[in-house]
């Protein structure tokens, strides 16, 4: 599925815009996890030790989609790099946490399409490294993804 979505954005068929849109973190989910589970790609209603309060997934998972959508469109005019917009929404989106299970995977593979989507040629070279988990969680309170570009490696594809 990830080089068919990689082909997608190579063919003009998915964009850096379709992904801010909103259900596409959810639709994302569905087609990887749905032979897993058949509830992929539904937003979780009970809380969990992470994430925020399951009554708000929607909402803020809405309105950070659209922040994403204005720091996509204004990259440049505010010298953001694309590794650092497409980490960002990565670590919002584990920070938001909103399914039951499958948020890391998701929300890399995410962010990997927003990378390439942006760069036409990179994605992140993720690690199952223990300060990876550590720096994610860091970030929740700085929200600066400095420190996990520096662990997070980028590919040339």
């Amino acid at each position: 599925m990830r080089f068919e979505l990689y082909r997608a954005i190579q063919d003009d068929e998915l964009s850096a815009h379709d992904l801010t849109q909103p259900n596409s973190l959810e639709t994302l989910h569905r087609e990887i996890n749905k032979s897993i589970w058949q509830w992929a790609g539904m937003l979780r209603k009970t809380g969990l030790s992470i994430g925020i309060d399951p009554r708000l997934i929607r909402q803020e998972l809405y309105q950070q989609l659209d922040t994403l959508q204005w720091r996509v469109d204004n990259m440049d005019m505010h010298g953001l790099s694309p590794e650092a917009v497409a980490m960002g929404a990565h670590h919002t989106m584990v920070w938001i946490h909103p399914f039951v299970d499958g948020n890391g995977r998701s929300t890399r593979l995410y962010a990997d399409l927003l990378l390439f989507a942006l760069t036409g040629d990179r994605v992140f070279e993720w690690s199952e490294d223990p300060l990876y988990y550590a720096a994610l969680k860091r970030a929740d309170s700085s929200r600066d993804v400095s420190e996990l570009l520096e662990i997070v490696g980028v590919e040339v594809l």
